[in-house]
C-alpha cells in the first residue's frame, strides 16, 4: 500500500490515504472568476502557493466528489515542470482546468482534453493509473501565475478523509478545506495539531464546514522515523453515509477483500504439505509465513483499486508475485485452510507516526497477518522476506494494527519485544586524538529483522556499503570502518568490524580526557520532544541498548586497571503515551549527563 507518484508543480492530496492525489476538471465551469493578476514584480525568491483549498462534497447516495483549487505564483528561480494530476481507479479524474496567467496579462487555458498520459506501470509497480499532465505553451517565468482546479470522485468513501498541507506542494500563504455535507448531517471532524474551529452555514439541504488558515505554518520535513503526522489538518467522516466506529471500519473494510481469501484445491493441498511436520498452530503459522516470503516475489499490483484491495490468493499462488496485501492474503487463506484463526491487519509501516484515534479514519499503509494463540499475539510480514517468523521488524515497533474480521475488528498493540537489544562491545585503543579497535554490534529481536534481509537478499558489494553507511548513521559521524564482516544467527544479527573513531579523545598537558557522548555521538535522540520549534525530534530508533567497552592505555585517575565503561538503558520506543511524553525528557537528560560524563587520566611518568 504506498502513495501514488507526485508531480513538483500541481499537484495536492486528496487526503484519502493519509493524502492521495490531486485533479482536476475543463469547459470553465471550475475556474469561472476573473483570472488573478500576475506582476513581474511579484515573484519573489521562490516558486510559492498562493492558495490551496480543498472541497469535499459527499451526496445523499454516498458518493464523494474531491474538489482542488491552487494558486501558484512563480518565483525567480522559475518552473519548467508539467501541470500534472493522479489518475486511478480509487480517484478518478473526472475534470480539469488550469490556466497559466503571464505578467502581460495573457492568459493560456487548458482542459481534460489537453492532458496527456503518463502511465505508473514500472519494473516493480503493475498499476490502474496514471499521471496525466501538460506543458504549458510558454514556459512560465517570474511573476506569472498558475491557477488549477480539478475534481475526483473517490469509490471508496468509508474510508473517510484526511487533510493536511502537504498536498499544496509548496508552502502555502493561505488554506482552505471545506467539507459540504447533505442532510441528515451527522458530520464528525477532528482538526490535527491545532485549535482552529470551522465556520458552519447551511441551506437547501447542505450544510458546509469551512476551515481557514490565513498564515499557516510550513510543514515540518521529517524523515522516515521521524513523528511524521504533526502539521495542521482535518479528519472527517460522515457517518450516515460509512462507518462511525474502528469496529465498524475494520468490518466494512473485511467486507472489501473478504471475497479475497476463498482457497482452492491447490491452496489447501500446499498448506497441508508446508505444515505437514508442524504440531502446534505457531509452527503452523510460521512453516506457511517462511514459505510464502521464499516463493513470492515483491511486486506491486495496483490493478482495479489495488491501492487497498488484495488479488485473490490462488492467483497470488499461481503467479508468486504481489506486495503487502497480496503476502498477507496468501498466508492467511493458507493458514485457514489447515485450521488456523488467522486474520490480516492494517498498520502503518514507519515509526513515531501517532494514529488518531479519534475517528475511523484510513490512517494505514501497510498490511500484514495476524494470529493469537495461548493469549499471544503473533504477526507475519510478508514483505520482510527474512528474519524470525511471528515478529515485525522495528519500524512496526510500538505500532496501531486494525485487526481486520467480518463481524469483531479491533485495534491492537504491536509491542516492543522484550528480546530486542542493540549492543555495543569491544576494544578500543587511543590513537592520538582518536580511538580505534574493534567492535561487536548484535541486534535482536525486532532490531534484527531488517538486517537479515539485507543479508539474505543484497550481494556482498552492497551490504558491506549499507552496514559501513549504518555504523555512521547510528555510532558516529565521525567513524571510519576500516573492516567488517556480519552474519545472522537465529533470531540475531551480528556486525564485527576493525575502525577508528577521530577527535574522540582529548589530551592536554599529558592528561587525557574521554566523554563518550563524542565516542557515539548520534545513539541518543539530538533533541527534547518540542525544545526547538520547527526541529524535528526523533524517537529512539534503537531504545534498548547495552554497551561495554574497554580501552587499554588508558587508566584511571585510582590507578586501577584497564578503563571499563558500562551501560545499559531502555527507553520507551514512541509514540509516547501522555505519562511517558511527561516522563522522557527527564530520562533523556539523565542518560546524556552518563554520556556526557568527563573520565580524566592522568599520564604516567
Amino acid at each position: 500500500m504506498t502513495t501514488p507518484l507526485i508531480s513538483p508543480i500541481v499537484i495536492a492530496r486528496t487526503g484519502l490515504l493519509c493524502g492521495l492525489l490531486f485533479s482536476g476538471c475543463a469547459g470553465h465551469r471550475l475556474l469561472t472568476s476573473d483570472p488573478p493578476v500576475a506582476s513581474a514584480t511579484a515573484g519573489g525568491e521562490e516558486n510559492r502557493t498562493l492558495l490551496y483549498e480543498r472541497t469535499y462534497i459527499f451526496t445523499p447516495a454516498g458518493a464523494l466528489t474531491v474538489r482542488t483549487h491552487t494558486i501558484q505564483r512563480v518565483g525567480s528561480n522559475g518552473t519548467d515542470e508539467p501541470l500534472a494530476v493522479y489518475d486511478g481507479s480509487v480517484e478518478k479524474l473526472t475534470a480539469f482546468e488550469a490556466r497559466v496567467v503571464h505578467a502581460d496579462r495573457s492568459v493560456e487555458w487548458y482542459g481534460i482534453g489537453d492532458l496527456g498520459s503518463h502511465s505508473l506501470v514500472t519494473g516493480r509497480v503493475i498499476a490502474d493509473a496514471s499521471l496525466r499532465y501538460v506543458y504549458p505553451k510558454r514556459t512560465p517565468l517570474t511573476g506569472d501565475l498558475i491557477e488549477s482546479a480539478c475534481e475526483h470522485d473517490f469509490t471508496l468513501p468509508g474510508l473517510g478523509t484526511i487533510f493536511t498541507f502537504g498536498g499544496s506542494g509548496l508552502p502555502p500563504l493561505s488554506v482552505r478545506c471545506i467539507y459540504r455535507v447533505p442532510a441528515p448531517d451527522r458530520f464528525q471532524y477532528h482538526v490535527l495539531n491545532d485549535s482552529l474551529a470551522p465556520r458552519v452555514t447551511g441551506g437547501e439541504g447542505v450544510t458546509e464546514y469551512a476551515f481557514t488558515w490565513d498564515s499557516p505554518p510550513e510543514a515540518a520535513r521529517r524523515s522516515v522515523y521521524a513523528k511524521s503526522n504533526d502539521e495542521p489538518g482535518v479528519m472527517a467522516i460522515d457517518p450516515q453515509r460509512g462507518p462511525s466506529t474502528w469496529k465498524e471500519f475494520g468490518n466494512w473494510n473485511y467486507g472489501l477483500i473478504a471475497s479475497r481469501f476463498i482457497p482452492d484445491e491447490r491452496i489447501i493441498a500446499e498448506a497441508k504439505r508446508v505444515t505437514q511436520s508442524a504440531t502446534t498452530d505457531v509452527e503452523k503459522m510460521n512453516a506457511i509465513a517462511e514459505y510464502c516470503q521464499s516463493n513470492v516475489r515483491y511486486e506491486q499490483v495496483y490493478l482495479p483499486r489495488g491501492e487497498f484491495i488484495p488479488n485473490e490468493a490462488p492467483y497470488v499462488l499461481a503467479k508468486k508475485f504481489g506486495d503487502c496485501k497480496d503476502y498477507t492474503c496468501l498466508i492467511v487463506t493458507m493458514a485457514r485452510a489447515v485450521g488456523l484463526d488467522a486474520h490480516p491487519a492494517l498498520c502503518w509501516r514507519g515509526r513515531g507516526y501517532e494514529i488518531c484515534e479519534d475517528l475511523p479514519v484510513n490512517q494505514f499503509n501497510h498490511m500484514i497477518a495476524h494470529l493469537s494463540s495461548e493469549g499471544k499475539n503473533y504477526w507475519y510480514d510478508g514483505t520482510n522476506q527474512g528474519g524470525t517468523p511471528g515478529i515485525t521488524s522495528d519500524d512496526l515497533v510500538n505500532a496501531r494494527a486494525l485487526i481486520l474480521e467480518k463481524t469483531n475488528s479491533r485495534l491492537a498493540w504491536i509491542p516492543e519485544l522484550e528480546e530486542n537489544l542493540f549492543s555495543i562491545a569491544g576494544v578500543l585503543h587511543p590513537r592520538g586524538a582518536s580511538l580505534a579497535g574493534d567492535l561487536t554490534i548484535r541486534l535482536t529481536g525486532q532490531y534484527a529483522v531488517a538486517f537479515q534481509f539485507y543479508a539474505k537478499w543484497e550481494n556482498e558489494g552492497n551490504m558491506r556499503s549499507l552496514l559501513a553507511a549504518w555504523l555512521t548513521r547510528e555510532l558516529s559521524n565521525r567513524l571510519t570502518v576500516t573492516a567488517l564482516s556480519w552474519k545472522s544467527t537465529g533470531s540475531a544479527f551480528e556486525i564485527r568490524t576493525a575502525c577508528s573513531i577521530p577527535n574522540s579523545l582529548v589530551t592536554i598537558d599529558r592528561t587525557s580526557y574521554l566523554r563518550f557522548d563524542k565516542v557515539f555521538d548520534n545513539i541518543l535522540p539530538a533533541e527534547e520532544p518540542g525544545t526547538i520549534r520547527g526541529v524535528p525530534f526523533e524517537y529512539p530508533r534503537y531504545a534498548r541498548v547495552a554497551i561495554g567497552l574497554d580501552v587499554p592505555g588508558l587508566v584511571a585517575e585510582n590507578g586501577t586497571g584497564v578503563f571499563h565503561w558500562d551501560l545499559k538503558y531502555a527507553l520507551p520506543p514512541g509514540p509516547f503515551s501522555p505519562a511517558e511524553r511527561s516522563a522522557f525528557p527527564g530520562q533523556l537528560r539523565a542518560l546524556r549527563a552518563r554520556f556526557e560524563q568527563t573520565f580524566k587520566f592522568p599520564g604516567k611518568d
